[in-house]
Formats: structure tokens, C-alpha cells, sequence
């Protein structure tokens, strides 16, 4: 009985954020150090997560930061979900255009918005001006 009300409330909480008027389509990138050529050197690169919606919320800690809840497009289970984690590289995508603005942020927090289940994730996030893509820029 306790773990139907869990996925109940779990499934309430990613509708919120999925359906809330003030949501962001988001694509989510990890960084991933790999080691190339001899002598081996160190190479930056970013692995596509997935897709997602995203809605901010000001940060209780600094004004620097931004605080989104963030929910993969799939669902749980699904092949495509992920969970956010910190360091990672959100996009929010400024129209549902294919080759529209977006806005880069740096996950610098994971933490529970609740503590008690089912532990709503809130991620501090900083802008980060230097990985923003321009409306009509090529993308990889």
C-alpha cells in the first residue's frame, strides 16, 4: 500500500513539472574527460542525456544561482530517462523551433526539495554564458 502511494505521488510530482505553464523544454548534456592521442591528453566532450522539461525557481542561497526541478521526457524505466547530476550541462530551449536559442547551465547541486519520500530533486544551477547557442547557430 505505501509504495502505490510513493508511485502516486512520484507520478504527480514529474506531471507538475512536465505540464506547469512556465515550463522549459531542456536537453541535457554530462561531460565526460577522455584520454586521446601519445602521450595521452586529456579531452573534454559531452554525452547527450536525454530530452526534458525544466522549471526554475529562485535560489534560497545565493543570487548567482537558479534552481530548476528538472524530469526526463521518458518515463522512469524507459530507455532515454536519466536523472540529472551535478556538473552536468542544461540547455533551455527558448521556442520549440529546431534551431532556436539556448540558454546553458551548470549543475552545481543536487539536493532533496523533500525529505521524505519520494525526494523531490532540486538542482542549483549557474549560467553559464560561455556554452549559450544563438537562434539559428548549426548544432551538433
Amino acid at each position: 500500500m505505501p509504495n502505490i502511494t510513493l508511485t502516486k505521488i512520484t507520478t504527480l510530482t514529474r506531471d507538475e513539472v512536465i505540464s506547469h505553464a512556465e515550463t522549459f523544454n531542456c536537453q541535457v548534456f554530462r561531460k565526460i574527460e577522455i584520454s586521446v592521442g601519445t602521450p595521452p591528453k586529456s579531452e573534454l566532450t559531452f554525452m547527450w542525456m536525454g530530452n526534458g522539461y525544466a522549471i526554475a525557481e529562485p535560489s534560497p542561497s545565493s543570487p548567482d544561482e537558479l534552481c530548476f526541478r528538472i524530469e526526463a521526457e521518458e518515463e522512469p524505466g524507459d530507455p532515454g530517462y536519466f536523472d540529472a547530476e551535478k556538473g552536468d550541462i542544461m540547455y533551455l530551449l527558448l521556442s520549440p523551433d529546431i534551431d532556436s536559442a539556448k540558454l546553458a547551465y551548470e549543475i552545481v547541486e543536487a539536493t532533496e526539495l523533500m525529505t521524505i519520500p519520494p525526494y523531490t530533486q532540486i538542482y542549483a544551477s549557474k549560467r553559464r554564458d560561455d556554452l549559450h547557442v544563438a537562434a539559428g547557430s548549426p548544432s551538433d
